[in-house]
């Protein structure tokens, strides 16, 4: 054997050896897996827990900044000076829960929040006054209710609209509350299935939606007996606009400023005298606007 022939038979060798270690493990090689211990797991805090702060608000008089973050691992609503957020102090403690919906009032200084007990998704409304320390007071101290609130007004700062199920279970009748009293009058007692209500900025009644025996959605208007207040909230008059349930994108209404002016639905599939179409993402009923508006 030649010196030629030793030195090609040592190079297939090594080539041969560096190939085989460079093979990837297959099913039944006994390549080592790193141990589960060596792999880095996101935080289950990281997915679930609650954020370091969220929700944040001004307060509509720009007095107070707000925000919810944890109390004791719970989330309340935290209020600062505007000028001095390093100042902030809880003022609800909630240790269940915690809380996740909250707004001001128009109310200097009142902050209103929905809280339920035990789980049990009776949402009762909850007012704060921030300035003066104490006890949130419940406007909706009714055994097994629900309530939401309907409508804020700058023009009405110390009364709201909201709506209570304190008479049926099914059905939420509307009521104007009192924040500093906490008293309610009642508006409207609910006996044609309304599922929402949608008032001006004087707290008027000038729209509602229903939900229909087959499943679809209504949106009512009122008929104008007895003028556009309250008390001639709408009823079952003919629908202004019809969704169906199935097939069509969510819709609701996006706002409402006055019986006079137009009204936005968003993603709305509204049934026009020409069958049902798809309009864009809003659309606007009652275009005429009244003069000045």
């Amino acid at each position: 054997m030649n010196v030629r022939t030793v030195l090609l038979a040592a190079a297939l060798t090594a080539f041969a050896g560096s190939a085989f270690a460079a093979a990837p493990a297959t099913a039944g090689s006994t390549a080592a897996a790193p141990a589960a211990s060596e792999v880095e797991l996101i935080p289950r805090s990281a997915l679930f827990g609650n954020p370091e702060r969220s929700n944040a608000q001004l307060s509509p008089d720009g007095r107070y900044l707000s925000w919810l973050a944890p109390l004791r691992g719970v989330m309340n609503v935290w209020v600062a000076p505007a000028d001095e957020p390093a100042q902030a102090r809880a003022v609800t403690d909630d240790a269940a829960r915690g809380i996740r919906n909250y707004v001001w009032s128009y109310r200097s200084g009142t902050l209103l929040y929905l809280r339920d007990s035990g789980g049990d998704e009776n949402f009762h409304l909850y007012a704060v006054d921030v300035a003066r320390p104490g006890a949130a007071r419940d406007l909706t101290a009714y055994p097994t209710t629900r309530a939401h609130l309907v409508r804020l007004a700058h023009r009405h700062p110390e009364r709201i609209l909201a709506g209570m199920n304190d008479r049926d279970a099914k059905w939420h009748d509307l009521y104007e509350v009192d924040l500093a009293s906490g008293a309610r009058k009642l508006v409207l007692e609910n006996k044609d299935r309304l599922s929402g209500y949608l008032a001006d900025g004087d707290l008027k009644i000038g729209r509602a939606t229903r939900t229909r025996e087959d499943g679809n959605g209504e949106l009512l208007a009122a008929d104008g007996r007895g003028g556009a207040s309250a008390a001639a909230a709408p009823g079952p008059r003919a629908p202004r606009c019809a969704a169906p349930a199935a097939g069509s994108p969510r819709s609701h209404p996006a706002r409402f400023a006055a019986a006079a002016w137009p009204l936005a639905l968003q993603h709305a599939r509204c049934r026009w005298a020409g069958g049902y179409s798809r309009p864009p993402a809003a659309v606007m009923l009652n275009r005429q606007r009244p003069n000045g508006g």
